[in-house]
């Protein structure tokens, strides 16, 4: 009986871990690649995105920063997520991403900043209005430091590859699926 059980929930959960994969739609990515410097010596990165401002003169600029992740060496060639529930401003930027007018974001790679129009996304000169954001992932791509600074005037030059993607319906993290395999597993043996 203990093994029909643990049989039933292994399937339950794949199944179920399957159709999170599946039912996510990517809604659009923006990518950015360069190189730039800041003082001191870090080996992390600071990337994310805001709203941009209209300072009246026609143009946008930066503006805050609301969500973020920190990124090193070890997470080249790994994607990361953000989901409603990790980040209160989450929501606000997921209605800037969905309300059908082009709002301007602000796509930060620690020390740089870029604007662009949120239409530009989804490719159809509309923002991702009739869609919902459930969650929004930043792949680093590359990325590199070199610490050329001395003692007294510490600095550090970096490069970066990311891309940041956008998303209807929940990815789960890899390390969510693997945790529920793992209890699988553990109920499993216990019989």
């Amino acid at each position: 009986m203990k093994r029909r059980m643990t049989i039933l929930a292994c399937s339950v959960f794949f199944f179920t871990a399957s159709s999170w994969v599946s039912s996510a739609v990517l809604l659009g990515t923006s990518s950015y690649a360069g190189s730039a410097g800041g003082s001191g010596v870090f080996n992390e990165l600071e990337c994310g995105f805001g709203e941009a401002y209209h300072s009246g003169d026609g143009e946008f600029y930066p503006g805050l920063q609301l969500l973020s992740w920190t990124v090193s060496l070890e997470d080249i060639g790994k994607t990361l997520y953000i989901f409603p529930e990790m980040d209160s401003d989450y929501n606000y930027m997921s209605s800037l991403l969905t309300n059908g007018v082009t709002d301007h974001l602000t796509y930060f790679i620690q020390n740089v900043a870029y604007v662009q129009p949120d239409n530009l996304l989804s490719g159809q000169n509309v923002d991702f209005v009739g869609h919902s954001v459930d969650s929004i992932s930043l792949t680093v791509n590359n990325m590199t430091f070199q610490h050329v600074g001395n003692v007294v005037y510490p600095f550090t030059d970096y490069t970066y590859d990311v891309t940041f993607s956008f998303w209807e319906g929940q990815v789960p993290e890899p390390t969510t699926i693997i945790l529920l395999g793992l209890s699988g597993l553990i109920l499993r043996s216990k019989k």
